[in-house]
């Protein structure tokens, strides 16, 4: 029998279950984003993993103890969730596993919470083999974000202090994975940010060059990774658009050209539910 802490987070996991299933929506395990490295040069860009080795890769790191049983499921919905919730609790304890296993079911009730709110700003298209997947959040308001760059850049504070401003501040993490069989190059990328009544506010041109100084040449089974931010009058708000891609050949020369689709991901007011 489970100890009345235990089975008080059992029924917290399933009241979020249940809100989940009101969306509805479905997910797949994220790592947190860090939301300072767009503000850094270079934009955290780098490469990562891909597929079911990135699968594995977060859930050791969110949940290492249910790493094994959540590398087989690629999407995790409502259903889905209930299942793997109850069959952990329902298993038999050990006398001295309570603190424990009560430990694990609060980190699991935090690392659900975040994963509803991550999943809720976050999109995922494929287009010819190359997978698109953006999560974005809330990072601060405008004088919250002159502050980090205070820090960031060593900047003088007095000075950037007189600035001031209400803009809200969001970043948002690209992952471009090529889950075909051609090696492609991203060249160029299209981005169209609308306010919350679907007018355009904000367009990157297509074709405009590469995504934060790079033009990386992605082969199969291969993934780059980049941050990057935008500013936004008020919340929420939407970004979509496309990366212009090249196919290389074995000679790295370019023989065709496509557009990735990038789907809408959303900008959501601070503290607001989605």
């Amino acid at each position: 029998m489970l100890s009345r802490p235990l089975r008080a987070c059992y029924k917290a996991l399933l009241r979020q279950i249940w809100e989940l299933e009101r969306t509805p929506l479905a997910f797949k395990l994220q790592t947190p984003l860090d939301k300072h490295a767009w503000l850094r040069q270079g934009g955290g860009h780098g490469w990562a993993k891909v597929g079911s080795e990135h699968r594995a890769q977060t859930a050791r790191l969110l949940l290492p103890w249910l790493a094994e049983t959540l590398q087989g499921i690629e999407t995790l919905t409502a259903s889905s969730l209930r299942t793997l919730v109850r069959d952990q609790f329902r298993q038999p304890l050990p006398p001295d596993a309570e603190p424990n296993d009560l430990d694990r079911a609060i980190q699991g009730i935090r690392v659900l919470s975040d994963q509803i709110h991550l999943a809720r700003g976050s999109s995922s298209a494929t287009t010819r083999g190359v997978q698109v997947e953006v999560t974005a959040d809330f990072v601060g308001h405008e004088d919250d974000i002159q502050t980090l760059q205070i820090i960031e850049e060593g900047e003088d504070e007095e000075e950037e202090e007189e600035a001031g401003g209400s803009k809200l501040f969001y970043t948002y993490r690209v992952r471009v994975a090529n889950v075909g069989t051609e090696t492609v190059q991203l060249l160029g990328r299209h981005w169209i940010i609308q306010d919350s009544r679907g007018v355009t506010v904000t367009e990157v041109p297509r074709g405009t060059r590469g995504v934060i100084g790079c033009t990386p040449i992605i082969k199969p089974g291969t993934c780059f990774q980049y941050y990057s931010g935008t500013d936004l009058d008020e919340a929420p708000g939407s970004m979509h658009g496309s990366f212009q891609m090249a196919v290389l050949d074995d000679r790295s020369q370019p023989l065709e050209s496509f557009d990735a689709e990038v789907a809408p991901f959303h900008f959501w007011p601070p503290s607001a539910p989605a």
